[in-house]
């Protein structure tokens, strides 16, 4: 069994669940399978619209048509854009939360929703919370288009803090694949969390100050020191504050400190989240379905 172990360690980028030994072990198998990732990833963000009269267009329209919704109700009907340019304000906050909140929800899931691969496949399980992650950072990029087009629309035209926006974007998805490989074991074992998680995101929805400027009205709060401790404990908030800067210098807030703890919260979660993956495989398989398929 030792010998048959190590064989198929060594020459196959397949193992049994919970076989790797070391991080950089189970990341070199990993990065075996990096063009089955990038094609799975590329084949589920173009089949989502097939069959549909305007295809692919579908993938720029329906997070344009999203803000516009939004911009509507809170601009148009009720008026809380307080500040300046609030179309891009919503524009960025939006799309940077939207992208987040479907890549973390998608890997979180994607264990649960594949006990087949679970199950019958010897490749490392990691594959399909990174897969998943990297897929909607494809989107992503069209995101980018829609925001840089509003942005010059608007008047905001290129500077030089847009060379920040592809930094932050790669922070953005390492804190993406970090939170979906701490999340999607336990989601794969307990399935209640699948329902709790999208409440979760619904409530960092409305804290992260997405559809109004959350922090023009921090300060004038009695205890706004408390206050800000729980907005920033939001992991994705400073990227969605720095984000905002880079595009159009938005800087209500402590944008400065909030980046800063975001960065810190990527430099924990993507690393936790690699190291406790492997750890956490072979319980997966044995435990969910081994008893329920």
């Amino acid at each position: 069994m030792a010998a048959e172990l190590t064989e198929t360690g060594t020459n196959s980028n397949l193992f049994p669940p919970g076989a790797a030994t070391s991080a950089r072990f189970y990341a070199r198998r990993i990065w075996g399978l990096r063009h089955f990732i990038a094609a799975t990833a590329r084949g589920r963000l173009t089949a989502r619209n097939q069959g549909m009269i305007l295809g692919s267009l579908w993938l720029l329209l329906e997070p344009f048509l999203f803000v516009m919704v939004y911009y509507v109700i809170f601009e148009i009907i009720l008026g809380v854009g307080a500040i300046e340019n609030f179309f891009l304000f919503l524009t960025v906050g939006r799309l940077v939360f939207a992208s987040h909140q479907s890549a973390v929800l998608g890997a979180a899931q994607s264990l649960s929703d594949n006990p087949a691969l679970v199950r019958d496949t010897s490749m490392p399980k990691a594959v399909l919370p990174i897969g998943s992650t990297i897929g909607t950072f494809y989107q992503w990029g069209l995101d980018l288009i829609i925001m840089l087009l509003v942005a010059m629309a608007t008047g905001v035209f290129p500077r030089l803090s847009w060379l920040l926006i592809a930094p932050l974007s790669f922070g953005i998805l390492a804190l993406n694949m970090g939170i979906g490989l701490l999340l999607s074991p336990m989601v794969a074992v307990y399935g209640d969390l699948k329902r709790a998680l999208p409440v979760v995101f619904r409530l960092t929805f409305y804290t992260t100050g997405i559809m109004f400027p959350l922090e023009a009205y921090i300060e004038d709060l009695e205890h706004a020191n408390l206050v800000w401790v729980a907005v920033m404990a939001n992991p994705i908030y400073g990227f969605v504050k720095a984000m905002q800067w880079a595009v159009f210098g938005y800087d209500l807030g402590r944008p400065g400190l909030a980046i800063v703890v975001s960065i810190g919260w990527m430099c924990l979660l993507f690393p936790l989240g690699f190291f406790l993956f492997p750890r956490r495989e072979r319980r997966v398989g044995a435990f969910r379905y081994r008893v329920g398929g």
